[in-house]
């Protein structure tokens, strides 16, 4: 995409379809009651297509909280062509920001995801830095590139221009998006984070309080 303007265009009235080359969820919630019998969806990422969603608006909206806050100054998108374990991917972006943080010479907080394409996964990321500096595109690529040796890499970069569309845009908050699901072996985390990129690292884990009062708003 070439402008988080695009990005905003994804959303239409259509119904969002959520679907992966391996499998799909179940449509309901396999734990449907809280322990005192209240009915409530349990959003956890992996337990039916309902808790799916419930899990996506519930990033969405703890992102778009934060970037109210703390405003995101840049987004990325990552890739390594081939088979990458989730322990080289963490060791790499490690380092993708150690070098980003020694080439600015500046405090660099991050906000970094999976999604998966055709069975290939990549990275979005959300970039904090201090006003006034710039990410080329060109350092990124390079960076990226030392990060991940003897692979194949591609990269995108820009500035982020609306808040609330890229934190829907990299949760996948977004009506009429085909989003496709991880494999069934993955055992990872579909989100990683630098300490300093959430103000309440707290609120990451009071899941469903964002949703549960928009929800009451409405």
């Amino acid at each position: 995409m070439n402008s988080i303007t695009q990005q905003q265009d994804c959303e239409s009235s259509s119904p969002i379809c959520i679907s992966t080359l391996t499998r799909q969820l179940p449509a309901t919630c396999h734990h449907p009651y809280s322990p005192n019998g209240v009915r409530r969806i349990c959003g956890q990422r992996f337990c039916s297509l309902e808790c799916h969603l419930r899990y996506r608006k519930w990033l969405s909206l703890r992102l778009q909280a934060e970037l109210k806050r703390r405003p995101a100054t840049h987004t990325m998108r990552l890739t390594v062509e081939g088979d990458a374990d989730d322990k080289e991917l963490s060791k790499a972006i490690s380092k993708f920001f150690r070098l980003l943080r020694r080439e600015l010479d500046c405090e660099c907080d991050y906000f970094a995801i999976a999604e998966w394409a055709d069975g290939q996964r990549h990275l979005h990321i959300l970039v904090r830095v201090p006003e006034g500096v710039r990410i080329p595109t060109k350092l990124v690529g390079e960076l990226w590139a030392r990060s991940v040796p003897r692979r194949r890499t591609t990269h995108y970069s820009a500035r982020v221009e609306n808040q609330t569309a890229i934190a829907k845009y990299v949760a996948k908050d977004l009506k009429n998006w085909k989003v496709e699901l991880p494999p069934e072996t993955f055992r990872g985390r579909l989100f990683s984070n630098s300490i300093g990129f959430f103000s309440n690292t707290k609120a990451m884990c009071q899941r469903g309080t964002l949703v549960r009062r928009q929800n009451k708003d409405n």
